[in-house]
């Protein structure tokens, strides 16, 4: 098991200076000093150089800087397992959720199996819609929340993370219920022109670069890129007479907004964002998932 000296050591290293770290963490920067001194007496190795104008790793210490993060994780998961072998076995996966991150999909197919697994129980986690607090949350995946349904499409995910694909799902286009198109049930090409058609910031190979290199070639069709793509786009678009690329997950995301298909064959990933090496629980949960979709 790790050294939870590490933690102090991460934090400095982070820093530059005990005094930063300190800040960081709430603790006074002698007790940190006390902790990193622990930590190289334990390990007899140097790990920084002092100076008056802060700290600086040592090559041991860049070195275990570089695998710390590794060692805590894997040893958070060894903690994790046997706490399940406590349990009898007993099982339970965090799911975290947002309105632009909802677990309906999951649950629903969950609901349908779940008997099946009395072992494993199933709880979530909110979590506010802002990049922020995703790629918060992404960070702590294996680390108190076990994984995130997402609609990806090539976005960068931080953290050590893992994707595994579940289904399909139809892109389609949301817009506020004052729009005159909100009567229709399905959108054409032509319905499209003379539009605003707002779309995330592009990414080569993604959906949003598919849509508007479909759309730019028709100039009576005005396609915007955004520069930030989270609820408050859809807030926006509830004011507007523009349409904003969409799906079926984010239709609960404001009331104000209707989401319909479009006469395209474009289509999200609908995946599982979890931990690349999850814990054998987490693993179970996630092969069952992916039999029911």
């Amino acid at each position: 098991m790790y050294n939870k000296h590490l933690d102090t050591f991460l934090a400095v290293a982070d820093s530059g200076s005990f005094l930063k770290a300190s800040e960081r963490l709430y603790l006074s920067p002698n007790a940190l000093r006390k902790q990193v001194a622990l930590l190289e007496e334990d390990l007899g190795v140097e790990l920084f150089r002092r100076s008056h104008a802060g700290v600086e790793l040592t090559p041991g210490g860049k070195y275990l800087y570089q695998e710390a993060r590794k060692f805590i994780a894997e040893s958070q998961s060894d903690i994790q397992r046997a706490k399940e072998l406590n349990r009898g076995n007993e099982v339970e996966i965090k799911i975290g959720v947002s309105l632009m991150n909802p677990a309906d999909l999951l649950l629903k197919r969950w609901a349908k199996v779940c008997k099946d697994y009395p072992n494993i129980q199933v709880s979530v986690v909110p979590f506010e819609d802002t990049h922020e607090s995703f790629y918060l949350m992404a960070q702590r995946l294996g680390k108190g929340v076990d994984l995130i349904g997402v609609v990806y499409d090539h976005q960068p995910f931080i953290g050590q993370n893992d994707l595994t694909f579940l289904r399909k799902i139809p892109a389609r286009l949301a817009l506020s219920y004052n729009n005159p198109l909100a009567s229709k049930d399905l959108l054409t090409h032509e319905d499209l022109r003379g539009c605003t058609i707002l779309l995330p910031k592009r990414i080569e190979g993604s959906v949003e670069a598919k849509v508007r290199d479909m759309l730019s070639q028709d100039p009576e069709i005005r396609v915007v890129e955004l520069p930030t793509f989270d609820y408050s786009t859809f807030n926006d678009v509830s004011r507007s007479n523009a349409l904003l690329l969409s799906c079926d997950n984010w239709s609960n995301v404001n009331p104000f907004l209707k989401t319909i298909p479009v006469d395209w064959d474009v289509m999200f990933d609908y995946c599982l964002l979890h931990a690349v090496n999850p814990s054998p629980g987490v693993e179970r949960f996630i092969q069952v998932l992916q039999r029911r979709f």
